[in-house]
């Protein structure tokens, strides 16, 4: 997690001449967003907790933004499938197409649709896909807020796992299962 913010600061070093070479009429070259999540712990819609993430992406068109998200988040662990993970992180690649096309201190409505993969250490790494509806409140035409309502879906897949030598069993099994987590994220959009 040490290299989002390196990652982060190359992303913006070059972005921003090619937003300054550009007339004011075009089109954002780059959209950054930081962000802060509420999401249900695996299996417990109702334990929701908090995470941090990053997205960096590129507009295509007037409508759609294709995006590369990365979303920490630490959860409580009711959940015996997942007790030793404790985190899970998002990786997700969206498209947000916006359904609606007002300019400043206007809200703009948007659909999302992703696909990636939930890394759940010391357990294997699951597919996701998310879909959800956003919301853009754009302030200045580069600087905005965008919130989202998401439901992550992930395909947990079936692990055997060994007991500890100090256990009364040989091996327990974890997956094998489709999970919903629901989600809320609000965020500061840049688009350069």
């Amino acid at each position: 997690m040490t290299r989002t913010p390196v990652v982060l600061c190359a992303f913006v070093l070059t972005a921003a001449p090619l937003a300054a070479q550009r007339s004011t009429a075009e089109q954002p070259v780059a959209v950054i967003q930081f962000e802060g999540a509420l999401l249900s712990s695996p299996g417990l819609v109702s334990r929701m907790t908090g995470g941090v993430g990053a997205a960096l992406g590129a507009p295509i068109g007037e409508r759609l933004i294709l995006s590369a998200e990365v979303v920490h988040h630490a959860f409580r662990r009711y959940n015996t499938d997942d007790y030793a993970a404790g985190v899970h992180t998002d990786l997700t690649l969206q498209a947000e197409y916006a359904l609606t096309t007002d300019g400043p201190y206007h809200t703009q409505v948007l659909a999302l649709l992703g696909l990636g993969g939930q890394i759940r250490h010391p357990y294997r790494t699951a597919p996701e896909m998310l879909g959800g509806v956003g919301f853009w409140y754009a302030l200045t035409p580069t600087l905005g807020f965008r919130g989202a309502l998401q439901d992550r879906i992930t395909f947990v897949p079936r692990q055997v796992i060994p007991c500890a030598p100090a256990q009364y069993c040989s091996a327990y099994i974890v997956g094998g299962d489709t999970r919903h987590t629901p989600s809320a994220l609000v965020s500061l959009e840049l688009r350069l």
